[in-house]
């Protein structure tokens, strides 16, 4: 790799870099802080603490738009599938083994292919309103065979973990789109992925005091979900402007 390429991908850093407000990074860490009090505080497992770094690295990535952050939330889905596990959330387990680890990879392989090798950031891309509607189709006939298998397993708060594989299953492949359209689906599935969470919590069923820092951790999920709605969206239209700027020139 020769000079001027290593010096331009460090131009590219600093400026994905720069591009974050002193409040972000401040929040960020914050979170990070939080989840790693209240894991000791409640002697949750250093699996709990790991993925929740790794997910909130993930989506602090992801809301201004950084090309591998995609990694992160693969290593974080892997983690949370055994932390699921171990918390027999089997809806949670299957959905993530099965539909968004499988997604994820995907989105890596499009995100890396169809944008600037050079950029370490990718570009919004908008989709029809069929295409959209044919995913939600789709979903929605995998929800209702994901439905019959965690009653199946007995799973606990059935229509709430199906709920979950719906905006799952949308969320991520607006994910692997580009849209920005994929935070408000996103938002959605934090609400209900906390409640999934949140429900051993308030019925005092098992260890569940241990699971806090969990519903601690996607909510600072469904918070950076809000800012990078805010910010794809900001960021779109500079580059329709920008665009439109280049065919006149």
């Amino acid at each position: 790799m020769s000079n001027k390429e290593n010096c331009q991908k460090n131009s590219n850093f600093i400026n994905m870099i720069k591009s974050y407000k002193w409040y972000e990074f401040c929040f960020y860490a914050f979170g990070i802080l939080a989840v790693v009090l209240l894991a000791i505080f409640f002697k949750s497992s250093a699996l709990t603490i790991i993925l929740s770094i790794f997910g909130i690295t993930y989506v602090f990535l992801v809301s201004k738009k950084f090309k591998f952050a995609i990694i992160f939330g693969i290593i974080y889905t892997t983690l949370y599938v055994v932390q699921s596990v171990l918390y027999k959330n089997w809806g949670e387990f299957i959905l993530n083994l099965c539909v968004v680890l499988p997604m994820l990879i995907a989105s890596l392989v499009s995100w890396l292919i169809q944008n600037d090798k050079k950029s370490l950031v990718v570009k919004s891309k908008k989709i029809s309103l069929k295409e959209i509607a044919i995913v939600s189709v789709v979903s929605v006939v995998l929800s209702v065979a994901f439905y019959f298998v965690l009653r199946y397993f007995n799973t606990p708060n059935l229509i709430v973990a199906t709920l979950s594989l719906f905006f799952t299953v949308l969320g991520n492949y607006l994910l692997m789109r580009q849209s920005p359209f994929m935070f408000f689906v996103y938002i959605l599935n934090n609400i209900v992925v906390i409640l999934i969470w949140l429900l051993p919590v308030v019925m005092g069923v098992g260890n569940s005091a241990e699971t806090l820092p969990m519903i601690v951790t996607l909510s600072f999920y469904l918070i950076f979900n809000i800012v990078g709605a805010i910010n794809w969206n900001r960021k779109e239209k500079q580059e329709e402007i920008a665009d439109k700027q280049e065919k006149i020139n």
